[in-house]
């Protein structure tokens, strides 16, 4: 581990190297006022109604007056913003923007966290939307190391003992913990310039050439909020094309399996982990889900299809809806090669699946007993 005094001359080794506004901009944006030669931003260190944050690319400094900060450099700022120490700022400057370590040459910082339009995204057809495509492989491996480090704590135990999901299955499926994760939005109002907003929790990463985790080309990015604040999910990064062909190329091994949809991505980790390679198992996620048309055409290839959505009044009209959008997007099959699909409500007593596993229920067993031995369900569709 390197010591303070180390990463002192480190930082005066990179410092002039760091251009301050792809640093500020990585953050905040793009600049709200002032000028090329000194852009403004609304200061992120107090309410400021009237952009005051001013850097100067010269001195390669910047100031906030109201705050009196003046002339501080690109480690003061990622210290303040991200809350860390000075060590975990230069790490953060040297690692996040793709630098090596010391004495291999680093290049000038040239990527700059631009917030794209989202609207104007969405309009264009197969265009991703929210954070920048380039920014998306770093932050899901920044929030997998964060999850497991003190700032992570809580969410990690949220997903053991709320999620009742093992460390490897938090792993296979690259969950991990995003603080104030800064997300293109929509264009301000008043003068035409991107907006973010900011986004704490769980990241989710869905896979568009298999299913959640992370590896493999990253299609879709969700963030469980964990204040319990509406909506409990935010979509933080979506590629259509991508998300289109989740959950993986159409392979007769996959497919000749059974396949099991749940509503979350949690639902679908959980199902996994106490179900094994016995099934392919995929979440339909929220609605209006990108993600939702490459489920059902993986789904009319599959011999039986399992709803495995909650028990209540909610989960009995989700499954009917996706039986009858699995069925009639297999209306082309001939009737011997149409999916049987069947709906799997969680064993008696238990609300959902999670409620199952903490109960003690042992899902495979339950599994290969109700539906796998191919016992005739009343609940076919």
């Amino acid at each position: 581990m390197r010591s303070i005094t180390t990463r002192n001359r480190e930082w005066d080794t990179l410092k002039n190297r760091v251009r301050i506004v792809d640093v500020v901009a990585s953050r905040l944006g793009r600049s709200e006022a002032g000028s090329t030669a000194r852009p403004k931003w609304r200061c992120p260190f107090h309410e400021d109604s009237s952009p005051s944050l001013e850097v100067d690319p010269d001195r390669q400094t910047w100031t906030c007056w109201p705050c009196n900060l003046r002339r501080r450099d690109a480690a003061d700022f990622i210290m303040r913003i991200d809350n860390i120490s000075f060590p975990k700022a230069v790490i953060v400057l040297r690692e996040q923007y793709g630098w090596g370590e010391p004495g291999e040459g680093l290049p000038v910082m040239s990527t700059r966290y631009t917030p794209t339009h989202a609207g104007a995204a969405r309009n264009a057809e197969n265009e991703p939307t929210g954070v920048p495509r380039e920014f998306v492989r770093p932050t899901v491996d920044r929030a997998k190391a964060a999850l497991l480090g003190p700032e992570g704590r809580h969410a990690l135990e949220y997903l053991r003992r709320e999620r009742m999901l093992t460390d490897e299955t938090i792993e296979a499926f690259g969950f991990g913990f995003v603080d104030r994760l800064e997300v293109p939005t929509r264009r301000n109002r008043l003068n035409d310039e991107p907006s973010t907003m900011r986004l704490s929790g769980i990241s989710i990463p869905w896979r568009g050439d298999h299913h959640q985790g992370s590896g493999g080309t990253i299609a879709m990015v969700n963030v469980r909020k964990l204040d319990e604040s509406k909506p409990k999910y935010v979509r933080a990064f979506t590629d259509p094309a991508l998300a289109a062909e989740y959950p993986g190329p159409l392979d007769i091994r996959r497919s000749a399996l059974p396949l099991i949809l749940t509503e979350g991505e949690f639902d679908a980790a959980l199902l996994t982990q106490e179900l094994g390679p016995a099934a392919v198992v995929a979440s339909l996620g929220a609605s209006g889900n990108p993600t939702t048309r490459g489920v059902h055409r993986f789904a009319r290839l599959c011999p039986r299809v399992f709803l495995a959505l909650d028990g209540d009044d909610a989960g009995e009209k989700a499954a009917s809806k996706i039986a009858a959008e699995i069925l009639r997007e297999s209306a082309d099959l001939p009737a011997r090669s149409k999916p049987r699909v069947v709906r799997a409500r969680p064993p008696e007593s238990a609300k959902d699946w999670t409620d199952a596993v903490r109960a003690g229920h042992d899902l495979r067993s339950w599994w290969a007993r109700e539906h796998t031995l191919g016992v005739d369900m009343p609940d076919e569709f």
